[in-house]
């Protein structure tokens, strides 16, 4: 058995971390939990356990008093074959971390992850975005996302991945000379950010949706652009969607730098 004990930061960090140490478990026919995603679950149609949230409390709480202490895959463990060896043997493991990753199984097992971890639609069927989304004649418009993420990006890594208005919307003219060049038609573009923006015009919608529903329909776009982010790498493992991420903004990009997420 496998019980991740404590996530890491916000939901989409925690849906990537669950999903590699979740494709182990499956892959070795280990029972695995993790009581940690109890808020997020719901979302997909898991129902937690009563007391899910209450016992990520009692793990936090003894391994402040030095009375417990998970399995910590960023402590300088990594990726090695023996500690991964030491998950398949008899036992209970409690585990955390970023670091775990499997990425030939999460790759392995995609489908059924898109299956487990797709939104309900009760969460987004009403929402003004996404029927305007769904609206849209796919025969003459391509569907661009554009993920914006600024605030703690001006400092991180030095800010090398913080950037401007108008370098969001030299991307934006650069997908549209693609798409017309390549594929024949028009783009729409919907921007996902937390954070003032000073892009609008024809063709552009700035959504105010929830994550869930920025995530959802995001993951439903042809293509998406924006910086390193695991939000984005969610939306497209989910979707299988095309994403490129910028980390060099005077790079002029091309459909062929887009990829999608194996996990």
């Amino acid at each position: 058995m496998i019980i991740v004990t404590d996530g890491v930061a916000n939901h989409s960090n925690r849906l990537f971390q669950n999903i590699h140490f979740e494709a182990f478990c499956k892959d070795h026919g280990l029972f695995f939990r993790n009581p940690s995603m109890y808020d997020i679950a719901p979302f997909y149609g898991i129902k937690p356990w009563p007391f899910d949230k209450f016992e990520c409390r009692v793990y936090a709480a003894l391994e402040r008093r030095n009375l417990f202490h998970a399995m910590n895959f960023d402590d300088g463990m990594g990726n090695r074959e023996e500690t991964i060896g030491r998950l398949g043997r008899h036992g209970i493991h409690f585990v955390t971390g970023w670091l775990f990753k499997v990425k030939d199984l999460t790759e392995k097992y995609h489908d059924y992850f898109i299956k487990k971890y797709t939104l309900l639609p009760r969460f987004y069927e009403d929402s003004p975005l996404y029927r305007q989304f769904v609206s849209v004649d796919t025969e003459k418009f391509a569907r661009i996302a554009i993920h914006i993420r600024r605030g703690d990006y001006k400092t991180w890594e030095g800010g090398k991945y913080y950037y401007e208005d108008a370098d969001y919307l030299r991307f934006i003219d650069r997908m549209r000379e693609l798409v017309r060049s390549e594929l024949g038609k028009e783009c729409l573009f919907y921007i996902f950010t937390n954070d003032k923006v000073g892009i609008a015009g024809e063709g552009i919608t700035l959504s105010d949706s929830p994550w869930y529903v920025d995530q959802l329909v995001m993951s439903r776009c042809d293509y998406i652009i924006g910086p390193p982010s695991t939000f984005s790498l969610w939306a497209s493992y989910m979707g299988r969607t095309p994403f490129y991420h910028v980390k060099d903004k005077e790079y002029v990009f091309t459909l062929g730098d887009f990829e999608y997420c194996r996990g």
